[in-house]
C-alpha cells in the first residue's frame, strides 16, 4: 500500500446512497504539510478514491480510472480538523463517468 493510500484507512464513511458517498477524516500530523496544513496530494487523492467509491454504490457498481481531476483548494484544513468528503456521480455511461 502506498504512502498515501495508507491514509484511506482512517477515512470514516458517513453514509452511502446510491451515487453518492459522503466520508470524513480528522487531520492528524502524518497528513499535513510543512506549513500545518493537510497535504494537497492526501486532497487529491481523497477526491480520487472516494469519487471511486460513489460509482462503485450505483447501479452498474463498476469502477474506473480518473482521466481528469480538477481541485480547487479554497481555505486549508488544519492540524486537528475533521474534513468532510462528498462525492456525487452526476453521469455515469458506458466508458466515462462525471463526479463531484
Amino acid at each position: 500500500m502506498s504512502h498515501l493510500t495508507q491514509h484511506l484507512r482512517e477515512v470514516t464513511l458517513v453514509s452511502a446512497v446510491p451515487g453518492k458517498v459522503v466520508c470524513e477524516m480528522k487531520v492528524e500530523e502524518e497528513h499535513i504539510n510543512k506549513m500545518g496544513t493537510l497535504h494537497g496530494g492526501l486532497t487529491a487523492t481523497l477526491v480520487d478514491n472516494i469519487s471511486t467509491m460513489a460509482l462503485l454504490c450505483t447501479e452498474r457498481g463498476a469502477a474506473g480510472v480518473s482521466v481528469d481531476m480538477n481541485i480547487s483548494y479554497m481555505s486549508p484544513a488544519k492540524l486537528g480538523e475533521d474534513v468532510m468528503i462528498t462525492a456525487h456521480v452526476l453521469k455515469q455511461g458506458k466508458t466515462l463517468a462525471f463526479a463531484s
